[in-house]
């Protein structure tokens, strides 16, 4: 995949880390995610999770940012952000419960980014949940309650069938996994998107 990255001019890819073996099937690990940024030719955002702390292992270059999920306990994703320092940009919700105080968060750490993970974590090819579609249905109200420079992406469900409509929605980042490895053609065919977009390198190869 990194020929093609380097031909296409991609400026960013979005990684999965796990420091947990159980996790191995869909995220990478410490060690893989260091390996592949002395490789990358191009800036990486990094999902850190379950713990929040896999990001004090991960050899961050200047360019690449971390985004923390929010199903932390309070206290952890603050120490977190404390511990990522400027690489922390952001966080990833994945469930309703999780909202409020995400948007808090974002708004005491001046946040960049606010992604929304729409299918259950380590799946694959299944379409947006119902909540993510509801949630981004009232897209300009929620950025009403964002920092003015805080950027709304999307993580899981686009395929060719959805992609049009999660395009639709205005936000600022998708993040394309599937669509991708099932395919990896299909890169040069929306090549013109990725202006906005992050590619998505967390199925193992």
């Amino acid at each position: 995949l990194l020929p093609l990255l380097r031909e296409l001019g991609i400026h960013r890819v979005h990684l999965d880390a796990s420091a947990s073996r159980e996790h191995q099937h869909f995220a990478y690990s410490v060690d893989q995610v260091n390996a592949i940024l002395r490789e990358l030719p191009c800036a990486a955002t990094i999902h850190v999770w379950p713990s929040p702390f896999v990001v004090r292992e991960l050899l961050l270059r200047s360019e690449d940012s971390v985004l923390i999920h929010a199903d932390s306990p309070p206290g952890a994703l603050e120490q977190a952000l404390v511990v990522a320092g400027p690489h922390a940009t952001g966080l990833i919700i994945d469930a309703p419960e999780v909202l409020d105080h995400s948007l808090q968060m974002c708004k005491r750490h001046a946040l960049l980014n606010l992604t929304i993970l729409c299918i259950p974590i380590a799946t694959r090819g299944t379409p947006p949940s119902r909540w993510a579609l509801e949630l981004l249905a009232t897209l300009q109200g929620l950025r009403k309650q964002l920092p003015a420079n805080c950027q709304l992406g999307l993580d899981g469900g686009v395929s060719r069938d959805t992609f049009s409509r999660i395009a639709g929605f205005g936000l600022n980042a998708i993040v394309v996994g599937s669509i991708l490895f099932d395919n990896p053609a299909s890169l040069a065919s929306i090549g013109s998107n990725y202006r906005w977009m992050t590619s998505s390198a967390h199925c193992r190869q």
